[in-house]
C-alpha cells in the first residue's frame, strides 16, 4: 500500500506538471475546492439517503411524466447502490451498481461547480476561469476538495471506519485519483460547453451532463469493482485515466 501510495502521489505530481498553468487563480480554486469538500459531498450523501428512502417507499407514482421520470431515476440509483453493498451481489451486479451508483453521482458531483462556470459563462466572474487550461485546474481542485471531503467524513475516527493503512491509501491514492479523473470530466465538459448551453430545457441540460462524466463513470466504476482485489489494479486503471486525459 505504502508502494501504491508512493507511485499515486507521483501522478499527482505530474498532473500538475501537465495542465501548466500560467497562472492559478488561487481565490476561484479555493473556493471551488471548499464548495465540493462541504457543500458537493454533504449534497451527495443527502441524495444518497434519498434514493435509498425511495427505493423503500411502496407509493404510485403520481404527477405529470417529468416527475415520475425524476423518481424513477432517483429509485433506479437507489437500486445501483445497493447493488454494491449487497453481500449477494454477483460481480457484474457489483460492477453495474458502482458504474450507475457511485461512478455517476460521484463524478458529477465534482462537476457541479463547472457546470455553474460554463452556465453563468457570460458573467465577468466566469470569464477568466473559460481558458482551456484554467478551467481543467478548476476541475483538478474540485476533484481534489471532494477527494479530502471524503477521507475527513466518510473515513475518519469519528465515522467508525478508520485504519492506519486504509487512511494511507486514502490520502495518497484515491484523493489524487478524484482529482485526476475530474480533469479528464472538466476536459470533456469543455468541449460539451456549447451543447450545454444549447440545451433548451433542464432535462436536456441533464442529459448532457450525464454524457459528461459518462467516460470516467466508468473508469471509476471498474477501479471500484477491481481495486479491492490489488492495489496494483488500481494503479494501472490510473495510467488507463491518464492516457484517457
Amino acid at each position: 500500500q505504502t508502494t501504491t501510495a508512493g507511485i499515486h502521489s507521483i501522478f499527482f505530481c505530474g498532473i500538475r506538471h501537465f495542465l501548466r498553468p500560467k497562472k492559478i487563480l488561487w481565490i476561484p480554486a479555493v473556493v471551488v475546492c471548499t464548495f465540493t469538500a462541504i457543500v458537493g459531498l454533504y449534497a451527495l450523501l443527502w441524495f444518497q439517503t434519498i434514493a435509498e428512502d425511495a427505493i423503500q417507499s411502496n407509493a404510485r407514482l403520481t404527477g405529470n411524466w417529468r416527475i415520475q421520470l425524476s423518481v424513477i431515476v432517483v429509485k433506479a440509483i437507489g437500486w445501483f447502490y445497493r447493488l454494491t453493498d449487497a453481500e449477494y451481489s454477483s460481480l457484474f451486479e457489483k460492477f453495474v451498481g458502482f458504474i450507475g451508483g457511485v461512478g455517476l453521482c460521484e463524478e458529477f458531483t465534482k462537476l457541479i461547480p463547472l457546470f455553474v462556470i460554463v452556465v453563468f459563462r457570460k458573467k465577468r466572474w466566469a470569464k477568466h476561469l473559460l481558458s482551456f487550461r484554467s478551467f481543467l485546474v478548476m476541475g483538478f481542485f474540485s476533484g481534489l476538495g471532494f477527494g479530502i471531503g471524503e477521507a475527513l467524513t466518510c473515513y475518519s475516527l469519528s465515522s467508525g471506519n478508520f485504519g492506519f493503512n486504509s487512511q494511507i491509501q486514502r490520502w495518497f491514492a484515491c484523493v489524487p485519483s478524484h482529482a485526476i479523473y475530474t480533469v479528464i470530466d472538466s476536459a470533456i465538459l469543455w468541449m460539451l460547453a456549447p451543447r450545454l448551453e444549447r440545451a433548451s430545457s433542464i432535462y436536456k441540460k441533464l442529459f448532457v451532463c450525464v454524457l459528461t462524466v459518462a467516460a470516467m463513470a466508468i473508469l471509476h466504476g471498474i477501479y471500484d469493482t477491481f481495486c479491492c482485489f490489488s492495489n496494483m489494479v488500481a494503479v494501472l486503471l490510473d495510467v488507463a485515466s491518464l492516457f484517457l486525459m
